[in-house]
């Protein structure tokens, strides 16, 4: 090969190298135009919600600032039943563990001869 093919050929792949770096920068470019656009979308809804929660908690205080206040009798009723439903939800895990089976022996039958 002469000099003039050697160039040509070193001409022809800066071109295409060229070419090749000017098509992914548009399609970068591209691809992150669209994820700012996802991202500038949800930035407004996650603005949107948050104002929303805010008003509900709000809402939520003067509801509770207007609630009047219990007894000391609804208050006991209500620690009574709060510590009813402890001890039941902590009796159903128990025995879902297994822990409050009864005791068998290792075998699994009741002793039946007499001592």
């Amino acid at each position: 090969m002469t000099l003039t093919n050697w160039l040509l050929l070193m001409g022809a792949a800066l071109a295409l190298a060229g070419l090749s770096w000017l098509m992914c920068a548009w399609w970068y470019r591209r691809q992150l135009s669209a994820v700012l656009q996802r991202l500038e979308k949800a930035r407004a809804v996650a603005g949107q919600n948050a104002t929303q929660a805010k008003r509900q908690i709000a809402q939520l205080q003067k509801e509770l600032a207007e609630r009047p206040a219990l007894s000391a009798v609804q208050r006991e009723a209500r620690d009574k039943a709060a510590d009813a439903a402890a001890r039941k939800q902590e009796l159903a895990a128990n025995l879902d563990r297994g822990r409050l089976v009864t005791a068998l022996p290792a075998n699994g039958f009741a002793d039946t001869q007499a001592l």
